[in-house]
Parts: structure tokens; sequence; C-alpha cells
């Protein structure tokens, strides 16, 4: 905003420099051709040219100025003096900001610079936090750029600790390069490595796992484990826990006795099942049940539920009072004002003084009706007299056993918002709270289903439509 002000300021000057003289300059001239009514005409003509110019030249200027340092840090960098080249950078940096560039163009011309700084930053081994921000500030922005995105994650993965900036990056990145498969397995290792189990990660996995097979053996085994100390099964999870535990990871087995008990047979999932049915065919029934054990569904939480708003009994009355004396009022004030206009002499008389005192009359009336009009109510109120109060019996709650999980969060926010697009699509969507492994997560459910075969056909039916990505039976909870 500085840079703004000064920019306008000295453009300003230009123009009153610059344009005042050509003004008293070419006065006389003037005033022969267009004459004395006509004169102003020209030199607002001329002003304008002359501000426009004067905006024209100085963004030619402050973008040489930075192009020319940006040019001289590449020298620098390809002869290995890397703290020349950062100082050139900034120098470019700071021409950029000043008083040279208009925000418009400015705007316009921020995507080359900033490429370039991040392209230098991403090619030095030096990581500071100045370097970190600004790659992140400019992927997240301009996400179409590939080679800085997969560079930039090929460094992000081996860190062990990344801010929130750096993860939003990496969820605009997957909205813009998700189908380009080297970013995809990248976003797969920086998830892994982060221990994350969220949607946009289970949606990474899932498709990096459906458009990438075979997958690494290293990346297959810790998504493997990923998934087991956070107790998922579903039908994609066993998938994953059987190739792993054929490649070399037995301690999934009980991923997969799970699978047996909690995937539901279907066309999808038969061969699966068969598969694991046969893996744990030659084990005691009591060893597969004791397996599958640490993958019961969590406990849900009862979700709190908002105090009642209490209503007071002459509030609405009170309130219905006082809008009605001033539609009243207001009403008068204009029959007032339409018939006195009439005259002239009645029209001279309807002044301020007493518009005040109309209002003010008014204004005292409702105020004397609204506490009228609350002070009856709250005295006439009956006072409660004994008597004997009749118990009704309460009904019992029907509650359907069963609702299918379609997403878990980390954050209530996601998971709020996750719900918001389903309600908008008219479902009976909700989220509960469930703490698991350490960690607390907001899961989104929807509707309630009397039986396990209902869910699954209407599980079923919202992932043909697109509208859910993928979902489980669990156990419905009241609310």
């Amino acid at each position: 905003m500085n840079a703004f002000f000064r920019h306008l300021a000295v453009r300003l000057w230009l123009t009153v420099l610059i344009g005042g003289s050509l003004c008293l300059t070419l006065l006389p001239w003037w005033q022969q051709i267009f004459g004395l009514n006509w004169l102003a005409l020209p030199a607002i003509i001329t002003m304008g040219i002359c501000y426009a110019a004067a905006g024209w030249i100085m963004n030619r200027i402050g973008s040489a100025l930075a192009l020319r340092q940006v040019n001289e840090a590449a020298v620098w960098e390809r002869a290995g003096m890397i703290r020349e080249a950062e100082t050139a950078f900034q120098r470019s940096a700071a021409f950029f900001d000043s008083f040279w560039l208009s925000p418009f163009y400015r705007r316009n011309q921020t995507p080359w610079l900033s490429g370039a700084l991040a392209r230098f930053h991403l090619s030095q081994s030096a990581d500071t936090p100045y370097a970190r921000s600004l790659v992140a500030s400019y992927l997240k922005h301009y996400p179409h750029d590939e080679a800085v995105a997969e560079s930039w994650l090929e460094g992000l993965v081996a860190r062990e600790q990344c801010t929130d900036l750096e993860h939003e990056t990496v969820a605009c990145l997957w909205e813009t390069l998700g189908h380009h498969k080297p970013i995809q397995q990248l976003m797969m290792q920086f998830y892994l490595a982060n221990g994350r189990i969220d949607f946009d990660a289970q949606q990474t996995y899932r498709r990096v796992w459906k458009e990438q097979q075979p997958l690494e053996k290293s990346l297959l085994h810790t998504l493997a484990r990923l998934l087991r100390h956070e107790s998922i099964i579903n039908p994609w999870a066993l998938q994953v826990y059987l190739k792993a535990y054929q490649t070399g990871a037995p301690e999934v087995l009980d991923g997969i006795a799970a699978g047996l008990r909690l995937v539901p047979f279907g066309e999808k999932s038969r061969i699966d099942l068969a598969t694991a049915r046969q893996l744990v065919s030659g084990l005691e029934t009591e060893k597969v049940r004791e397996l599958a054990s640490r993958f019961k569904p969590v406990e849900i939480e009862p979700t709190r539920k908002a105090p009642k708003r209490i209503d007071w009994p002459w509030t609405p009355l009170g309130l219905r009072a006082f809008k009605a004396a001033g539609a009243f009022i207001n009403a008068a004030f204009v029959q007032f004002q339409k018939f006195f206009t009439v005259s002239q002499y009645w029209c001279k008389c309807l002044n301020r003084r007493h518009v005040i005192f109309a209002l003010g009359i008014g204004g005292a009336i409702g105020v004397a009706l609204l506490i009228t009009m609350s002070g009856r109510w709250s005295h006439e109120s009956p006072k409660p007299e004994p008597s004997v109060v009749k118990t009704v019996p309460e009904k019992p709650v029907v509650l359907d056993p069963f609702t299918i999980q379609v997403a878990a969060y980390l954050k209530s926010q996601d998971a709020q918002r996750f719900v918001d697009q389903l309600t908008q699509q008219k479902l009976d969507a909700y989220w509960t709270k469930a703490t698991s492994a350490n960690r607390t997560w907001y899961q989104v459910k929807v509707s309630h289903f009397p039986t396990r075969e209902t869910a699954q056909r209407y599980g079923q039916g919202l992932k043909s439509k697109g509208l859910i990505d993928d979902f489980y039976v669990a156990n419905n909870e009241p609310r």
C-alpha cells in the first residue's frame, strides 16, 4: 500500500509539472482556436495524456531495472557466487516493490519474478524460513508450475516438520496437478511421512493405488502400517493389507482377519475376501477373532447439544407493538407531508423543528405503548395453580441400528464443510466425534438404516452418483 501511494504521488507530480508546463506554453494558441469558453477542454485532455504517459514510462523503467538485476543474479549464480546472486535478487525485489510500478502492472509482472526467486531458492541447499515461505506462497498462487512443484515436493518429503502454509500448498497442488504421476507419488510420500489419514490424504492414496500399480515395496508397507495403526478397514484397505502381506509384511495379518469380519461381501470385494479366507484358513477361529478385535468400531462420544434459547413471553408482543408504532408514525408523517405540500405557505412551515417535534411525539407514543403492553402482559400472566399433573409415558425412541460413514477428518471445520456439501444435495448428513489411537477424528455419516443390506445399497447408490468416494457400514449411535 505504501508503494501504491508513492507511485501515485510521483505520477501526479510529474503530471502537474509536465502537463502544467505544456498548458501554460500552449494557452495563447488554444485561446485563438477554442475561445475562452472551451479553454478547459484541451487542458484536461493534455493533463490526462500526461498522466497516462507518466505511468507508462515509470512502469517501463521499473520493469527494466528489475529485469536487469534478475539477469545479473543469473550470471552470478552460474559463476557459483551465491551470495552475490542473492543480493541481486533482493535488489530486483526492491525495484519491483518501489514507486516505479503501478499496482496493476505489478500484479501482471509478479509471476515471472516470484518464479525466478522460487527457482533460485530451490536450487540452493540452504533451508531458511524466508525461502520456504516464499516458495510455498508462489506455488499456492501459481500451482501450474510443474517443475517447481516437483522439486519443492522432493525437498518437502525429507523434512520432519512442515508449516500450515506448506500443507495448504500441497492441497492446492493436488487440485491442479493431481493427474501428474510423479507429483502424485511425491504427495503420497509427503502424507505418509506426516502420518496423515484424513480425507485428502486417503484420496491421494487411492488414486496412486489405482493409477500406479504396482507400488514400490517401501511405499506399500508404509501405507499398510499406517492404515493398520489407525484401525482402518474397508474394501480398499483390505486390498492394501493383502498386497503388503504377500510382499513380506506379516504384521498386517490382523487387518486381513478384520476384513473377513467387517468388509461386506460384494462384486468388487468377492475375490479379495476369498484370498483373505485362504490366508487365515490355517488359523483357529479364536485366533482370527483375536486378530480382528483391534479393528472394532470405536465408541462414539455423544455430541453436545446447544442450550435452548429462552424467549420471554413479553418479548414478541413488545417487538410487534414497537414495529406497529413505528409503521404508524412513518405513514402519518408521509400523509402529513403530502397534505401540506399543496400550499407553498405550509410547505415553508414544514421545517426541521416540526419534523423533530413530530418524531419526538411519535417516539414517546411508541415507547409508552411498548412499556404498557409489556407490563400488561407480565402482570396479567396467570399464576400457576396447584393441580394434579398427568404424567404421559415417554414413547420409546426408535433408532435404526446402522448408518454409513463416508469420510473422517482431523479438524471439525473440514467435517462441517463436507456435511454442508452433502446437505446441499438433500442428504441427511452429520458428523460425530471419535477418539482412536491418541487421535480425535470427526467422522461424517449419512442417514440411518434398519438393516446392513439397506445401508449397503444406499451407499452404493451415492457412490455411483459421484456424491461420495467410498463408504462403509457403521453402527448408528444417538445424536
